[in-house]
């Protein structure tokens, strides 16, 4: 996941939009590995109830980022409209 993740945020910054998505890259960034911190020490401390729902709620924390993520980026590369409205097309007209 980390490499994924690297891989991801040099993509981002070769397309120039680093600067834009500094905040959302930071927060993925640090749920990510505070996602595997605990994940670690859930492994070598045999798993304690309260760590184990933190772990839960930090894999909630990483689904948040990612998705704040790919909205920030989404909404920087999308193309500009041509500004006319969405029509459907005549065959699907409801009036004969």
């Amino acid at each position: 996941l980390l490499a994924v993740l690297l891989a991801t945020f040099w993509v981002v910054k070769q397309r120039g939009l680093f600067g834009a998505v500094r905040t959302e890259v930071n927060h993925l960034f640090g749920a990510v590995l505070t996602q595997g911190a605990l994940g670690y020490v859930q492994f070598f401390t045999g798993v304690p109830v309260l760590l184990v729902a933190l772990h839960i709620l930090g894999s909630v924390a990483v689904w948040v980022a990612v998705i704040r993520f790919h909205l920030r980026v989404g909404s920087l590369t999308k193309q500009p409209s041509s500004g006319r409205p969405l029509t459907a097309p005549a065959s699907m007209s409801s009036t004969p």
